[in-house]
């Protein structure tokens, strides 16, 4: 019985820090494009219901800046619920 208790806090704690660090927002977006080379990133806008984009369940935010080629461009970064697990994806169109 007692590490049933053991592990069913240990699922709690980690469902958790999950739901807590998963949601994406505008910043996670930003970095995702840093990282990935951009420069000068601004995030346009977000779109979770109309999104055509990403995946069921991602937030679409669009974004402007100079891509890893140097050249002034757009696309959308797809973040999801499990931005924690998963990252961001930049989407080119």
């Amino acid at each position: 019985m007692e590490n049933q208790t053991k592990l069913a806090g240990l699922v709690v704690a980690v469902a958790s820090a999950l739901a807590g660090s998963g949601c994406s927002d505008g910043y996670s977006a930003m970095r995702a494009a840093e990282k990935a080379g951009w420069k000068n990133v601004q995030v346009e806008d977000s779109e979770y219901f109309f999104n055509f984009t990403c995946e069921d369940g991602e937030m679409a935010y669009r974004i402007r800046g100079e891509n890893p080629r140097g050249e002034p461009s757009e696309a959308t970064v797809c973040c999801g619920y499990t931005t924690a697990l998963k990252g961001c994806t930049i989407r080119y169109e």
